[in-house]
């Protein structure tokens, strides 16, 4: 039986002395007597609170909320809405905050040499109150490709160890060391490539110890785009020069190899790292080649997907819509948000978040806000969904020669029928016909 305990809530009213005129002012009276409201923490409690966080436009008032449910709540509640308060924060950082969006841009000047704001050196009022209301919701600023940007502070969210799980415990710990210091930004690793496969351990320790975690999708994730940047490097950050491949990478695989040789992550390296020694660390594209360099990140993800996949699929923790009209993408979640790209009717999308009748989506390599108005729930099939590597042909047979129906853009979402002869049966915006299967993965 779930565990629920009552919180007692005190208010004490202190009432301060009046005067009347010409009369000695009264004696301070004593505080009124404290008043108790006891208030039990149920399952609707729990589903209600979930609900508001839909359309929620003040993360102070709900970490208020929040705090009083893990006070009075079970150790499986209070896991329970600390995971939905932190998907919100996450969301509500892209989605919600463009409104002050302008406003948290004056941040800039208060940074130190830490990267560190003093919240008593802001002259502002009104700018102090927001980061004041925003850093208490659970909020911290960096500054990124020259703007300021909000991330979710999940150190400070540990102040809840007392109510919360030893699961959940190791999770905030885990996403901390993010949160603690960005693995990267501008197009660039930040830390030290020998960190970033600690990182990769950290999140291999984590879903190994829990396997059935609610929150195992976000650290599969965590732990793909760990694996992308070691592996692979990033635009600014490349793992090679035509000169061969850069030694504080391959310092890192040493490192890495040596210190966890018993990861799964390690077994795959270890394959990968003998494949380039034999061909002497020679760069595995030329410089100005994109055709070279698209290649190689496909293979880099092929390696990362496959270590990801012995823990679970990614795909079956994101969220897949739907678009039931042709739909637009827009650069922020309202109708006044510029129009970036238009998404075909019957296009399955991914979604990183809902809230307020708005999906920040991804398809066909673009990203943005689309409306829920037009939008519905797909549930991931395994065996059936596959994602477009490049743009694909589909044609009217499972035949390189068969005739050209359409194109369908890379990174797109689709259902394949069956597979036939290296060939899959699918569809796109409307059109039945075949694609090579060597231009699909896994999403």
């Amino acid at each position: 039986m779930r565990r629920v305990l009552a919180v007692l809530i005190v208010f004490t009213i202190i009432l301060s002395a009046c005067t009347t005129g010409g009369e000695a002012p009264e004696e301070t009276k004593k505080p009124e007597e404290t008043q108790k409201e006891t208030i039990v923490v149920t399952e609707k409690t729990v589903l209600e609170f979930k609900e508001s966080l839909k359309t929620a436009d003040d993360p102070f008032e709900v970490r208020k909320k929040l705090d009083i449910i893990l006070a009075s709540g079970s150790e499986e509640q209070s896991d329970t809405v600390l995971a939905d308060y932190m998907r919100y924060l996450r969301t509500y950082s892209h989605m919600g905050m463009s409104k002050d969006w302008d406003k948290l841009q004056e941040l800039e000047p208060y940074f130190d040499a830490t990267d560190n704001i003093d919240p008593e050196s802001i002259t502002d009022p009104s700018l102090k109150e927001l980061y004041s209301s925003l850093t208490g919701a659970g909020y911290k600023f960096i500054r990124v490709e020259g703007s300021v940007e909000p991330i979710v502070d999940y150190r400070s969210l540990e102040s809840y160890s007392d109510s919360i799980s030893d699961e959940m415990k190791d999770y905030l710990k885990f996403k901390a060391m993010d949160s603690d210091k960005v693995w990267a930004m501008d197009a660039g690793i930040v830390i030290s490539i020998k960190e970033l496969g600690e990182r990769i351990a950290a999140a291999e320790e984590y879903i190994k110890k829990y396997p059935d975690s609610e929150l195992k999708g976000d650290v599969l994730r965590d732990l793909r785009n760990y694996l992308s940047g070691f592996i692979g490097g990033l635009d600014n950050t490349p793992v090679a020069t035509d000169g061969g491949y850069i030694k504080e990478y391959l310092d890192a695989y040493g490192d890495f190899l040596q210190k966890y040789p018993d990861t799964d992550s390690a077994v795959a390296l270890k394959k990968y790292y003998d494949d380039i020694k034999a061909k002497g660390f020679a760069a595995p594209y030329k410089e100005g080649d994109p055709a070279g360099r698209l290649d190689f990140k496909w293979r880099v993800e092929a390696i990362a997907d496959g270590i990801v996949s012995k823990f679970g699929s990614v795909a079956e923790y994101t969220e897949l819509l739907k678009t039931t009209e042709n739909l637009v993408i827009r650069s922020r979640p309202d109708t006044k948000g510029e129009l970036l790209f238009v998404i075909p009717k019957g296009t399955i999308i991914t979604a990183d978040s809902i809230w307020n009748g708005w999906a920040a989506v991804h398809t066909s390599g673009w990203s943005g806000y689309s409306s829920m108005d037009y939008l519905v729930s797909v549930k991931y099939d395994a065996l059936h969904h596959y994602m477009t590597l490049w743009n694909v042909n589909l044609r009217e047979g499972p035949s390189s020669d068969s005739k050209i129906l359409t194109q369908i853009p890379a990174q797109t979402i689709i259902f394949i029928d069956e597979v036939t002869g290296g060939w899959g049966k699918t569809s796109h915006v409307g059109i039945s016909g075949y694609i090579s299967m060597s231009y699909v993965k896994k999403p």
